[in-house]
C-alpha cells in the first residue's frame, strides 16, 4: 500500500506512514470481504440502522453478492419496521383522545337521560296540576324513577319555575370522579357540559339572594331559585 500523502510504499496494514508519519486512511476494499456468505450477526445491525446495511450493500454487491443482498435485505426489513413503529404511533396518538371522548360520551348519556326522566316528570306535573303548581326536586326525581346507580353517581338540581334549565353534576363515586356537569337548557332545548362540549354552566356561585351569573349572551339568566337533591 502507499501513503496518501507522500505516496510511498508502506507495509499493508500501517497506520501511519514510516517515511513522513502522517496518519495513513484505511483503503475501502479491506471493508469488503474475502469471502462470501450469510451475513450472519451483523443482519442485526443493518436492521436496526438500515443505513449501515445500504452503505454495506453497495460496498459488497461486487464481490460478495451474497453478502451485500443480506445486508440489503436487512435494511430494507428495518426500514419497513420503523415505518410500521411509526404509523402505530400516530394511531394511537390519535386513537387515545377519540377513545377517552367516546368514553366520555357514553357516560354523559347517563346524565342525559336521567335529565330527560325529570323533564317529563315536571312536564306531567304542571299537565295535571295546572302552571302554579310546584313540583319539588325530591318528588320529580322519585316521579322519575331513576336507577339506583345513575343517583349513585349523579346529583340534580333545577333552576326556575316552570324549570328554565336542568343541571346534574357527578357525584364521587362516578368513574371520572365529582364536578362533572351535565345541563340541559330549555330555552334552546339542548344538552351541553360533560362528554358533549366545553360550554358550562354559566353559574359561578350561589349568594344569599340567589345564584350570582356569568354574563353570556347565549345564556338568558334563569329565576333565582335553584333546587338540588
Amino acid at each position: 500500500m502507499f501513503c496518501s500523502k507522500c505516496g510511498r510504499d508502506i507495509p499493508d496494514g500501517s497506520a501511519f506512514c514510516n517515511h513522513c508519519g502522517f496518519r495513513v486512511l484505511p483503503d475501502i476494499s479491506q471493508l469488503v470481504p474475502t469471502n462470501d456468505g450469510p451475513i450472519g450477526i451483523l443482519g442485526v445491525a443493518c436492521f436496526f440502522l438500515p443505513v449501515l446495511g445500504l452503505v454495506l450493500y453497495v460496498l459488497w454487491r461486487d464481490r460478495a453478492p451474497m453478502k451485500a443482498r443480506g445486508a440489503g435485505k436487512a435494511a430494507i426489513w428495518g426500514v419497513a419496521a420503523h415505518f410500521v413503529i411509526i404509523l402505530l404511533g400516530i394511531l394511537f396518538a390519535l386513537g387515545v383522545p377519540l377513545y377517552l371522548s367516546g368514553v366520555q360520551k357514553t357516560r354523559s348519556n347517563q346524565a342525559q337521560t336521567a335529565i330527560t326522566a325529570l323533564r317529563q316528570a315536571y312536564d306531567q306535573h304542571y299537565e295535571n296540576n295546572g302552571p302554579a303548581a310546584e313540583l319539588g326536586i325530591e318528588e320529580a326525581v322519585q316521579a322519575s324513577d331513576l336507577d339506583p346507580e345513575t343517583l349513585n353517581n349523579w346529583s340534580f338540581q333545577v333552576f326556575g319555575d316552570p324549570p328554565e334549565a336542568y343541571v346534574a353534576t357527578s357525584t364521587a363515586a362516578f368513574p371520572d370522579g365529582a364536578g362533572k356537569q351535565v345541563w340541559y337548557g330549555v330555552w334552546e332545548g339542548q344538552f351541553h357540559g360533560y362528554g358533549i362540549d366545553a360550554y358550562d354552566y354559566p353559574f359561578t356561585e350561589e349568594t344569599e339572594t340567589g345564584w350570582e351569573w356569568e354574563e353570556d349572551p347565549q345564556a338568558p339568566i334563569p329565576g333565582d331559585q335553584a333546587q338540588g337533591i
